[in-house]
């Protein structure tokens, strides 16, 4: 075994660990005991395949270890500021996100927690509910006083865990406001500002539903968005195009970078532009985690293009979530935005190749076989995540993706330079925004359309946890015939090459 395919081997065995301490408890002090003996295993065989044997059992409860010391971190934090459920505080925090509640009051969730009373930080985020009126602006300081609530699980969903993987550990409804003021992160508030005029600037070129589209394809904003459009793009598969997701960006890199070689721009330039792309792109929208993390799946497909490679490419990715998984070991049970953004970024990597390879002979017309290849890999590395959260995906959905994710782009380039040109002067934006318009209202209604139609669905409403390893213990069988991942195993990829977009 090379030091690359040990790498791999124990970086996956970090992620087992995490995922094995997140479903099955274990007390904290039998994990380090166990811990210990294997690495004196380890240290006692030093070499061999008993050593790495041990290594590899002593990454895998350490993985454990990382998931339940951080709940118990997490819980002792609860209690060492004294938050019970119903007592009443007064705290100082950062809005760092901005939302819309289900009756359309407004949903923020508040970072650089600091109890007001004694002056001491308090660790995590909290989620405050508001009336929709005063509206108020990211990154602006607040001091409010309420009662702390813990969050509620419901119907079956662990609400409180979801919440926890994003750092939330507590809510308040509609406290007193006692100040607000402008930020002084320069940073955050600049980001806010330009996502702010530039939202308000669309509102003013284009009708509704049109500007709330444009908000949430180029900005993330979903809050003006109908229920019915948020609807039908959830039953056609298309959703990915109305949130910043692993899944939306990385589809957006290779998609990039194929338009930047059909223009003849050279391989290792069109990397480093389709990198700055989603590097600028992730910095304009609302920095957040979730974000943050879809901009690394996005810039990892594309490192795996550039190296070619597939052994270092995929040791790049399986180490990227590994270190996100350390930082925050809850994302891989209760967070799916995590998991289908490195699923598709997987599917992108093992899949794609083999579509490429086969559909080699057909012409890539206006991207149309790159979306196709690119759209259908991710689905067929997320479907039973999908089908056991969602419980039904849309077949359609690959065809609902070719129909309007080439419009999508063109109206994401269209909208960045209407947003620069409105900036000068409204009246030409909203004369040259009519083609823009009309591919977002053509968008809309092909969606609406397609959800109609419900003879394609795949439907799971029973979900079993068996259903997720069988289906991935089948495809990783299917792919190992004479594939990549068959080379990787069997130790001979150093010559195979990723094939290029």
């Amino acid at each position: 075994m090379t030091r690359s395919e040990l790498f791999l081997v124990l970086c996956g065995a970090f992620i087992s660990g995490v995922l094995l301490g997140s479903y099955c408890f274990v007390e904290i002090w039998l994990l380090i005991f166990y811990s210990g003996i294997a690495a004196m295993l380890f240290f006692i065989f030093r070499k061999g395949n008993a050593a790495k044997l041990s290594l590899v059992i002593l990454i895998i409860l350490a993985g454990a270890v990382s998931i339940e010391m951080r709940v118990k971190n997490d819980e002792a934090a609860v209690k060492l500021n004294g938050f019970e459920e119903g007592r009443k505080i007064k705290i100082e925090g950062r809005m760092a996100h901005i939302g819309t509640a289900k009756n359309s009051d407004q949903e923020i969730v508040l970072d650089s927690l600091k109890n007001s009373a004694s002056g001491s930080a308090i660790p995590g985020k909290i989620i405050v509910y508001l009336p929709h009126y005063p509206a108020y602006k990211a990154c602006s300081a607040i001091v409010i006083e309420g009662k702390i609530n813990m969050p509620s699980n419901f119907s079956g969903f662990d609400y409180r865990m979801y919440l926890a993987s994003k750092g939330i550990y507590y809510t308040m409804y509609y406290p007193k406001i006692e100040s607000v003021k402008n930020t002084t992160d320069l940073l955050c508030g600049y980001s806010a500002g330009i996502r702010d005029f530039a939202s308000e600037l669309n509102k003013k070129i284009y009708p509704q539903p049109q500007s709330a589209i444009m908000n949430a394809l180029i900005l993330g904003i979903e809050s003006d968005i109908s229920e019915e459009v948020i609807n039908a793009f959830n039953k056609t598969g298309t959703r990915h195009l109305l949130a910043i997701s692993g899944f939306n960006i990385s589809i957006i890199a290779i998609i990039l970078m194929s338009l930047l070689l059909s223009l003849g721009i050279r391989r290792d330039r069109a990397f480093y532009f389709s990198s700055i792309g989603i590097i600028l792109y992730v910095m304009i929208i609302e920095s957040s985690s979730s974000s943050i993390r879809a901009g690394i799946m996005g810039e990892l497909v594309l490192v795996a293009f550039k190296l070619g490679r597939l052994p270092s490419a995929l040791n790049a990715i399986v180490f990227a979530a590994s270190a996100m998984l350390l930082e925050n070991p809850y994302l891989l049970r209760y967070d799916v935005g995590f998991q289908l953004s490195f699923l598709a970024v997987m599917g992108l990597m093992f899949i794609y190749p083999k579509f490429d390879k086969h559909l080699s002979g057909i012409r890539d017309i206006f991207g149309m076989k790159t979306i196709f290849m690119a759209t259908i890999s991710a689905q067929i590395a997320a479907l039973p995540i999908l089908l056991y959260n969602f419980g039904n995906v849309s077949v359609l959905s690959v065809v609902s993706n070719m129909l309007v994710l080439p419009f999508a782009i063109a109206v994401m380039i269209g909208g960045f330079a209407i947003i620069f040109i409105g900036t000068f002067s409204l009246y030409l934006a909203r004369v040259l925004s009519w083609p823009i318009w009309l591919l977002i209202e053509y968008q809309v209604e092909t969606i609406k359309y397609i959800s109609k139609i419900d003879l394609f669905a795949i439907r799971y409403d029973d979900p079993n946890y068996l259903f997720v390893p069988a289906y991935y213990m089948i495809l990783i069988g299917l792919l190992r015939g004479k594939t990549f991942l068959n080379s990787i195993m069997s130790g001979n990829a150093n010559n195979k090459k990723i094939p290029k977009p």
